[in-house]
């Protein structure tokens, strides 16, 4: 359950994205445009990343981690590809609010709901 709502978080976050750069368009600021679209992009590539260590995980150990510290960890690391890519660019002061808003909503959701006991 946790990781079928890590992925609606990411696909909560690529919907604000894409509306976050309709409205920059409206607004012609390209330079926000292209924040939330490189936004929408790595958070992309963090569902297909996840996708695969889950997949390596299985091919080299045999089972799927089910354990939320695991989960909670992958996340908190792909999710640092966003701080990373806005970092790099420069554009990081201009993009802290969505990252926060997602980190937050990530950890909100592994401290309040019940973690599986295996």
């Amino acid at each position: 359950m946790l990781l079928q709502l890590n992925f609606y978080i990411v696909i909560a976050g690529l919907a604000a994205y894409f509306i976050r750069g309709l409205l920059a368009i409206r607004r012609k600021d390209y330079s926000t445009h292209m924040d939330s679209m490189i936004g929408a992009f790595v958070l992309t590539g963090v569902a297909a990343s996840a996708r695969l260590i889950y997949f390596l995980y299985y091919v080299f150990i045999g089972t799927i981690p089910i354990s939320p510290i695991w989960l909670l960890i992958t996340s908190s690391i792909l999710y640092f590809k966003l701080f990373l890519i806005y970092g790099l660019a420069g554009r990081f002061k201009q993009n802290w609010k969505m990252i926060a808003i997602q980190f937050g909503l990530i950890l909100l959701m592994y401290a309040s709901l019940p973690w599986p006991s295996k």
